[in-house]
């Protein structure tokens, strides 16, 4: 005679979160859809306008001040440059100088009064959308 052993149903020791996860997910959507209507309590109307033409932002003009054994040398947009000529060729290079930013990046070797200069020749120029470029240090 074979014995067939039953297996003895044990109650489960782990929590069933579907239905948890459920009503959850029910109660995000219904709030992403209620959300926008309750942030103002006041209903308008809004004027239509014609639309504006997108304005692309502008690459700016890039000096570079660096300081060797020679002396100070400024490049503009990577091409040296003598520090008189300096907003000549600007205004040569970007004819809409007034709306155009102008980055300055001085190398950590570079002579102050060097970078000291640039920015009076550019201000002196009517540059006065100036950035000067650096690094941030981890410490």
């Amino acid at each position: 005679m074979i014995r067939r052993h039953r297996a003895i149903a044990r109650p489960m020791a782990q929590i069933n979160v579907t239905s948890m996860l459920d009503i959850t997910f029910v109660l995000l959507i219904a709030f992403m859809i209620v959300a926008p209507a309750l942030r103002h309590g006041i209903e308008i109307e809004l004027p239509t306008v014609r639309k504006a033409p997108s304005q692309a932002p502008q690459k700016p003009i890039s000096i570079i001040v660096k300081s060797d054994s020679t002396g100070d040398l400024v490049y503009l947009d990577g091409a040296p440059v003598a520090l008189t000529d300096l907003v000549t060729e600007i205004s040569r290079v970007a004819p809409d100088l007034a709306e155009r930013p102008v980055t300055l990046e001085g190398d950590k070797a570079a002579n102050w009064e060097a970078i000291a200069r640039v920015i009076a020749e550019l201000r002196d120029g009517g540059i006065t959308n100036i950035g000067i470029i650096t690094t941030v240090s981890e410490s």
